[in-house]
């Protein structure tokens, strides 16, 4: 599957990314000693099982587990059309990240993320960055 998105690099590495951080405050006005993971965990739980889905955060599937890892191949400075046979023969599939109508031909992939050497899972997708 070839998808192209209409944005720029600084999206993938944080520039515009969600983010939240959680800070949680149990206060016992008792003398009684209470472990904090009985009173933090579950609000914790909580506030996760909403805000994940937001950062597009999902619980992996059975489908998800029976995969298997695999290392990224290095498709930096090959074609788009050299990338997606080389992703193919490892099972992963591609995300070309351009702006503007490419030729697969002749377009050279100057970085990639994950890098290469990296272990992910079949069928996830490697994210392409072009001129």
């Amino acid at each position: 599957m070839i998808t192209t998105k209409e944005n720029n690099i600084k999206n993938r590495f944080g520039y515009n990314k969600k983010q939240f951080k959680i800070y949680l405050n149990t206060n016992c006005n008792n003398r009684r000693t209470i472990q904090g993971g009985s009173v933090a965990a579950p609000v914790g739980g909580q506030i996760l099982s909403e805000v994940l889905p937001y950062l597009e955060v999902y619980k992996s599937t059975e489908e998800d587990r029976q995969k298997t890892s695999v290392k990224v191949p290095d498709v930096r400075n090959k074609s788009i059309k050299e990338a997606i046979q080389v992703l193919k023969e490892s099972e992963l599939d591609i995300n070309i990240n351009a702006e503007g109508e490419i030729d697969k031909e002749t377009t050279i992939i100057k970085e990639q993320m994950p890098k290469p050497g990296l272990q992910i899972l079949t069928g996830s997708k490697v994210e392409v960055y072009v001129d």
